[in-house]
């Protein structure tokens, strides 16, 4: 995954604000809606490489995934983080089908 391709699947990216950690190196964000509102966002933190303190191994950037829905029973809200490891495209299919279960509200309708 890459950040030019992070873009051409709609997201935009940002910089990295007070809130976010320092091993945060870039943020990007898609509205995911239908004709009646939105749906969720989907907020993607991308990781600085590092180095592993006792082994020296090097890693590269890594990208996770994180959203939030309104549970429509009660209003909560439910946060989801998904850790490397995943595409983006993984995650979009994942969250679509959570979201097509009925059990949460929209962010906002029209």
């Amino acid at each position: 995954m890459t950040d030019d391709k992070l873009i051409e699947m709609g997201y935009n990216k940002y910089e990295p604000t007070p809130i976010h950690t320092d091993n945060v190196e870039a943020c990007f964000q898609k509205r995911v809606g239908d004709d009646r509102g939105t749906k969720y966002f989907i907020d993607i933190e991308k990781s600085k490489p590092w180095m592993h303190p006792h082994t020296g191994e090097e890693f590269p950037p890594s990208y996770e995934f994180t959203t939030q829905l309104c549970y429509k029973d009660n209003d909560c809200p439910l946060n989801l983080r998904m850790f490397a490891g995943c595409t983006a495209e993984q995650f979009e299919e994942f969250m679509e089908k959570l979201f097509n279960t009925g059990m949460f509200d929209y962010y906002e309708e029209h």
